[in-house]
């Protein structure tokens, strides 16, 4: 049987956490950016989640071919929530990962959802 560890549940949300606010820094407020920045901004920080997002599903695939800690399922779309849904949705085929699980995938699509309402929410204002 598995063991739950300190380093397999809560150590790589820290890191990842941490190495979000190395890359991004302070993070500005939307409003004090001119409109190519933003855009710019955004596209930086969808783009380097989604590279994580990528990582963490490949370790993932691994760890559970090797029969070691897995990453939970909930810290998976805690990755695709904060911008790395597009890596994700390469991960999944590509990798061959959770590509069975419905309640999973259900999820992933609400986070896809959710982010381009969230768009299509913010162009119209």
């Amino acid at each position: 049987t598995r063991s739950v560890t300190f380093a397999g549940t809560v150590l790589p949300v820290v890191v990842i956490g941490i190495g979000l606010v190395g890359i991004y820094g302070p993070i500005p407020a939307p409003s004090s950016l001119p409109i190519p920045a933003a855009v710019a901004w955004v596209g930086v920080m969808y783009t380097v989640n989604s590279l994580i997002a990528l990582v963490v599903y490949r370790y993932d695939k691994w760890a559970s071919k090797s029969g070691i800690y897995r990453v939970p399922e909930k810290n998976l779309h805690l990755v695709e929530l904060l911008c790395g849904w597009p890596g994700a949705l390469i991960a999944i085929p590509v990798f061959r990962h959770k590509n069975r699980k419905g309640a999973f995938l259900m999820i992933t699509g609400l986070t896809v959802l959710a982010h381009v309402a969230l768009w299509i929410w913010l162009s119209q204002r």
